[in-house]
């Protein structure tokens, strides 16, 4: 007999799981209990007469009552059983009687042998008893005894169907329809999982399934279904048959049977979900709506190869077959029993029955092609508007009428288009005109009215595909605005995506769409950009993005292109729509109480999928290497993620991106990778990802990237072999992970990847990497940061030197410090960046100084790596001082619009390296230039009448090489001479440099020589404010002993003449000036010091200008004399001095105590032990002058006090001097009362008697020091008060206090008070 075989393979354990769908189908055993069939049943007793040759030679001895092992068939099935019973063996004696029936016949024993008949009957014996035990109770034990059939039918399908067919035929009456349905159900699975099927049961199972399809059993339609389902068995096997059969049916002028729709719908949706699982849409979730919107899918998104042909579908061949059903059964619409039978089925709105939405699309299927079919446009319009008048509660429903329109828009679009522009006016777009919203949304018929409209748009469109370029714009308006006008819910979002992807599918395929242009893709990107926005972002259950996506990867292939903006927009939506979902194991969990819950693994997967066709589309767009680096950088912020899961994901999207690019653009583009370096920097962040997944996919996305970089330097044979070598070497973990590639760890460190990509990058792609990985410096994951850190030493230190644009980098690298959050990150980018200083210092340094302008902690910290190479720090300074002397005037700086004055920002970073730990050896070197520019710059500063804190940044720059290098004396000389804020004052600034040499001068300041020299060398300078300071120096200097030796007489005075041909007044009367020092001319101090006993006697006028002029004329040759043969004077001087030191003229009193200050600084230590004395009596009325009503008066005799400190060799000097400077009130005065005692202990009884004649003083001020001094001696020193004071001395404390209890001022009187019991505890001492 001819078989025909089946091209599709079926299972070999076929599914039972739907065999018995009734629900009181509680079975007994499948053997025992129900009573057997009559003995005189013609299939018992035919099967008897046909085997009993073959069985009887088997079974020689009777049956005994004693209990047997009963055989089994071939199929496992028990047919016998081993208790002793009265039951039992009358259950096994049936069995032996229809065995002795077969002994009794006649038989050849030559015809076959005895083991082949023996299985032969012992199966057919089976088969025949699990066909009668199917009508028994037990439903569990019946899916066992069909699974047992199937199992026997594998391998004797003939016996079996022709079992069946025997039992059907004579027992058809007697059975009942339960025991028939699974019968039914039995033959399907055979016929279904069976390997072939012959001619002969083709039309024996065709005409058994006719049969049963238009029976009416209790059953209902789910018998008549099983009938069906059978036919569709054999439809798999041989197709024509059965559909020429189904065609027939159809075309006999009657409203077809329901079972006929049924049986076609199920063909036509296994036709097209076979096309669907060889175009990538597998049968993923099991709900009836899904796979319908597959189906429909499938037939539109076909395309053979890349070009837009479409392939003829199954569908396609139905679609012909039913246009000619249509056509002979279009005359029906005019039939009235026709059209009642029609509207009945279709409003029948229940779908509870398996199979049922195959029934109904048939159903509007073939509605759909009569309409077509007919030529009463008016007929059509009618028919249209009622079916648009029906229920639009279900999916199938919606999709129905979609069906429907799209097959009459074939021969009648414009009454389509009119019916759905006039039922969308009205119901849709106009139900705020008609009712309440929540009235209509409440109406569960209408409220997804507009989901069947946008269906029915998608349909037009699909089957209009060929002249759908006229058409497009239309629809997708309509679809769009009924789409925005919606309440946006599932139904609606799946009808949307349905209808645009069938219309984007449609205008695709069109030959004509290369010269297309779209002027409605905008609006749709709009909406679907939203729908993907509006999705949860918790949960992953329905396909809503991924068609979205699909949507757009069509769309991408459309003119006109997308704007940047709007694909930036789209990307960020897609991305945040999908990396940012949980984990699949935590998706999972939230369809765990769905009743048709979806397969999330392989719906993530698809979704995932879809977004890569979305990054490949928008390069099919725009294919070019920039298109690339523009994706991969909105993927940033999601590798920045914290969370592993998302930047797993976003480096997986990058790297198949790279591996797309590898496979289709990389080897065949003439356009370069110019910017490598920026996509080697994004994925190299990723090769030291704690995560292994992400880590290993950005060590694959680096292969990629290298093989396009040397394919693009033309090593074409080394790319080939490295993607040769990694197609071998791809693995499966052991651990179950994805595919891996060996040969992706040689970017398994920083290191490595910048040494072989630097190997090859050219210097604009270093560039690129280098700004790459500075900008990933403040990134918020720690190990990434690590890893930009790492990567950016390595490229200063391979390729440093080869790096240009530096200034650009530092600026970079400037505005990413202080975005860093981890300070071990910083810490290594600090390190890096002293590498780059050391090949580039002038670029480095001269960059920085363009945020010097206001200081702050990173720039500091940036200058502190600057010089953490000591070889590099005096380089350094010397370009810093080189900015900090091009001073240009306030209107240059106007005229060449500048946004900052290099000098004022060398000045603020000069200042604060001063105080640096890694710049004080280059300090040292370089400290008369660093100390000549900072000088010059306070009056250039005071000259641009700047802010005040500018010129004070500059002041303090000159204090603080004095305060830092230990240079206390001469600082507290400036500073209790106020000669800061002489410096500070443009009028008084060369007075002011005038005291700071002075001051140097004075106390043979070590630097000396060097500045002497380096103002020699300014001398010479344009710019006058240079040779003025310079000049100034230099003449001060020359009284210095240091100095002296320094220059030979000859060119000191070559130096002066010079200046005096100065250009600049100032130079020239610096420089006359100096021609008076007495170094120039000795014998100028014997006639100096033989007018000082006339300007001695001159102090003793009365009148005050007299005094003044004496004082004035004493100070100027204490100064020109310096310290050299003042000996022999100097205690006539001090003598002199002292009584005005309490005089009532506060000019007098100030000039004198200052005369006196300069008179101490100007004598020898080594000086007689009665100029010591004279400066220890000195001390008392100075002390309490600093409590004097006139502040000049206080400054002064601040300035004589620790002069006088100084020359008596005070310990602590520095402490006192910050005592005296900066302290106020009574603290300071018990500060410098408790130094003055520590150095001066032995005088104290002279301190005292001084201070007990102030008690009397006529100045309020004097008696209050006076009385605060002897307190606190008393207070704090009884004892040592108590020796050195006698009887006499006691009574005159006593009166004292007494005096200063009864004081005019109050202050007075209550220090007196507070004092007098330390007064009586210290005589009691006594």
């Amino acid at each position: 007999m001819k078989k025909l075989r089946s091209s599709v393979s079926y299972p070999r354990q076929p599914s039972l799981q739907n065999f018995d769908t009734t629900d009181d189908m509680e079975l007994e055993s499948p053997f025992f209990s129900q009573p057997d069939l009559s003995t005189e049943s013609k299939t018992c007793s035919k099967f008897t007469h046909h085997w009993s040759h073959k069985i009887h030679p088997h079974f020689h001895e009777e049956p005994t009552a004693k209990a047997e092992v009963a055989p089994v068939g071939a199929a496992g099935v028990l047919i016998g059983d081993t208790k002793t019973s009265d039951c039992n063996t009358s259950r096994y004696g049936r069995y032996w009687t229809f065995f002795q029936r077969a002994k009794q016949a006649r038989v050849e024993p030559g015809l076959v042998k005895t083991e082949v008949l023996h299985e032969e009957a012992i199966n057919t014996a089976t088969c025949f008893k699990i066909l009668k035990s199917l009508g028994m109770k037990k439903h569990c034990q019946v899916k066992v005894l069909m699974s047992n059939l199937c199992n026997l039918a594998w391998n004797h399908q003939d016996m079996v169907l022709t079992v069946i067919q025997q039992y059907l035929q004579e027992n058809d009456k007697q059975l009942a329809t339960k025991h028939k349905f699974r019968i039914l159900k039995v033959l399907e699975t055979i016929i279904t999982s069976g390997p072939f099927l012959s001619e002969h049961w083709i039309q024996t199972v065709i005409s058994l399934a006719l049969q049963h399809m238009i029976q009416v059993t209790v059953l209902e339609e789910v018998y008549q279904n099983a009938a069906s389902d059978l036919l569709v068995a054999v439809w798999m096997h041989s197709s024509e048959p059965v559909m020429s059969k189904l065609f027939s049916m159809l075309c006999t002028g009657k409203f077809p049977h329901r079972s006929v729709l049924y049986t076609m719908g199920k063909i036509i949706f296994k036709a097209e979900n076979n096309e669907t699982m060889h175009i990538g849409y597998p049968p993923w979730n099991s709900s009836r709506e899904n796979r319908n919107q597959r189906s429909i899918l499938a037939r539109v998104m076909k395309t053979r190869n890349n070009n837009q042909t479409p392939v003829t579908s199954a569908y396609d061949t139905w679609e012909s077959h039913l246009f000619q059903v249509g056509a002979m059964s279009a005359h029906s619409l005019t039939e009235k029993t026709w059209r009642e039978e029609l509207n009945r089925e279709i409003r029948k709105g229940d779908c509870s029955y398996p199979g049922q939405s195959s029934e109904k699309a048939c159903l509007y299927m073939y509605y759909g092609v009569v309409l077509r079919a007919s030529n009463n446009r008016l007929l059509v319009r009618e028919n249209l508007r009622t079916l648009l008048g029906t229920s639009h509660q279900h999916a199938f429903q919606r999709e129905g009428m979609a069906i429907t329109f799209g097959l009459a828009a074939t021969r009648h679009l414009a009454i389509v288009c009119s019916v759905l522009e006039e039922f969308g006016k009205t119901v849709i777009l106009g139900k705020n005109l008609i009712c309440n919203i929540d009235q209509y949304l409440e109406d569960i018929h209408w409220k997804w009215a507009s989901s069947t409209v946008l269906l029915c748009y998608g349909h037009v469109a699909y089957h209009r595909r060929d002249s759908i370029l006229t058409l497009a714009d239309n629809i997708a308006s309509r679809i769009v605005c009924y789409f925005q006008g919606s309440h946006w819910d599932g139904p609606l979002k799946k009808s949307f995506l349905t209808s645009t992807l069938m219309l984007i599918a449609a205008i695709n395929n069109n030959k004509e769409v290369k010269s297309y242009k779209f002027s409605q893709k905008p609006w749709l990107v709009l909406c679907l950009m939203k729908l993907i926005e509006k999705e949860p972002q918790d949960t992953l259950c329905t396909s809503a993005r991924q068609d979205a996506m699909q949507a757009i990867v069509g769309l991408s292939k459309l003119k006109p292109h997308l704007e940047v903006k709007e694909k930036s927009k789209l990307l960020y939506n897609c991305f945040q729509s999908i990396f940012t979902l949980p984990l699949v194991k935590n998706l999972e969990k939230h369809t765990c109480l769905m009743m048709d819950p979806p397969n999330i693994q392989v719906l993530y997967k698809q979704t995932v999928h879809a977004l890569d066709q979305v990054l490949q589309g928008f390069l099919y767009e725009n294919p070019d290497p920039e298109e690339v680096h523009y994706i991969l950088e909105q993927m940033v912020i999601w590798m920045d993620s914290e969370l592993s899961h998302v930047r797993q994901r976003a480096v997986r999207s990058s790297t198949n991106l790279l591996k797309f690019i590898v496979e289709k653009f990389s080897f065949k583009s003439k356009k370069k990778f110019t910017r490598l370096g920026c996509l080697v920097g994004i994925l190299g962040m990723f090769c030291g990802d704690p995560d292994d997944a992400t880590r290993q996919q950005a060590m694959e996305g680096m292969f990629y990237l290298y093989t396009i970089l040397l394919w693009q330097k033309g090593l074409h044979h080394e790319a080939e072999a490295k993607l040769k070598e990694n197609k071998r070497t791809l693995f499966i973990c052991p651990s179950g992970r994805e595919l891996a590639s060996q040969t992706t760890n040689f970017c398994s460190s920083s290191s490595h990847i910048v040494k072989i990509f630097g190997d090859h990058f050219n210097v604009s792609q270093l560039k690129d990497l280098t700004m790459t990985v500075v900008d990933n410096l403040h990134c918020t994951c720690l190990f990434r940061a690590q890893t930009a850190a790492k990567m950016m030493y390595n490229i200063f230190e391979f390729y440093g030197n080869q790096l240009k644009e530096v200034r650009e980098i530092g600026k970079r690298i400037y505005l990413q410090l202080g975005l860093i959050r981890h300070m071990a990150v910083k810490k290594a980018a600090l390190l890096a960046i002293s590498l780059l200083v050391q090949q580039h210092t002038q670029e480095v340094v001269f960059t920085f100084l363009e945020f010097s302008i206001s200081m702050n902690r990173d720039i500091m910290e940036l200058w502190k790596a600057v010089g953490s190479n000591h070889q590099i720090c005096a380089k350094v300074l010397h370009l810093l001082l080189e900015k900090l002397g091009h001073r240009p005037s306030l209107e240059e700086l106007i005229n060449l619009r500048a946004t900052f004055s290099e000098s004022l920002a060398a000045m603020n970073i000069l200042y604060e390296l001063i105080f640096v730990p890694e710049y004080q050896n280059a300090l040292k070197m370089i400290f008369p230039q660093f100390f000549f520019s900072m000088v010059t710059q306070i009056h250039y500063v005071s000259e641009l009448k700047l802010q005040k804190e500018n010129c004070s940044i500059s002041v303090e720059a000159v204090k603080s090489l004095f305060s830092k290098n230990r240079f206390w004396k001469e600082f507290a000389y400036l500073e209790l001479q106020d000669a800061w804020t002489q410096l500070a004052t443009p009028i008084s600034f060369f007075q002011g440099v005038s005291l700071l040499s002075r001051a140097m001068v004075d106390y043979n300041f070590p630097h000396i020589p060097g500045i002497m020299l380096h103002s020699i060398s300014m001398l010479q300078m344009k710019e006058e404010r240079q040779r003025m300071v310079a000049m100034i120096f230099f003449t001060e200097f020359l009284r210095s002993p240091l100095a002296s030796k320094l220059l030979p007489r000859s060119s000191v005075l070559a130096h002066l003449y010079k200046g005096i041909e100065d250009s600049n007044l100032m130079v020239r009367v610096v420089s006359l000036h100096c021609f008076s020092n007495i170094v120039h001319s000795p014998e100028k101090g014997g006639l100096l010091r033989a007018q000082l006993p006339a300007i001695l006697d001159a102090l003793y006028d009365p009148r005050e200008m007299v005094i003044m002029a004496s004082l004035s004329a004493l100070s100027s040759i204490l100064y020109q004399l310096g310290k050299k043969s003042i000996g022999p004077f100097s205690l006539d001087i001090a003598l002199s001095l002292r009584p005005f030191f309490d005089d009532d003229r506060e000019i007098i009193r100030g000039t004198a105590i200052h005369v006196f200050g300069i008179l101490v600084g100007s004598i020898e230590t080594k000086e007689s032990p009665l100029m010591k004395e004279q400066v220890c009596r000195s001390l008392i009325p100075l002390l309490f002058r600093l409590m004097d009503q006139e502040v000049d008066v206080v400054k002064k005799a601040k300035f004589a006090f620790f002069r006088c400190a100084s020359f008596l060799k005070w310990k602590e000097l520095e402490k006192l001097f910050r005592r005296i400077a900066w302290e106020e009130g009574l603290q300071a005065l018990h500060n410098i009362w408790k130094c003055f005692m520590e150095n001066m202990f032995s005088k104290m009884d002279l301190f005292l008697s001084q201070a007990l004649n102030y008690v009397y003083s006529k100045q309020w001020s004097m008696r209050t020091a006076a009385a605060l001094y002897i307190g606190h001696t008393i207070n704090l020193l009884p004892y040592a008060v108590s020796r050195v004071l006698d009887g006499k001395g006691l009574i005159l404390l006593y009166e004292a206090f007494a005096k200063l209890e009864e004081d005019e001022e109050k202050f007075i009187r209550h220090v007196a008070t507070a004092h007098f019991t330390s007064l009586q505890r210290m005589a009691q001492l006594m």
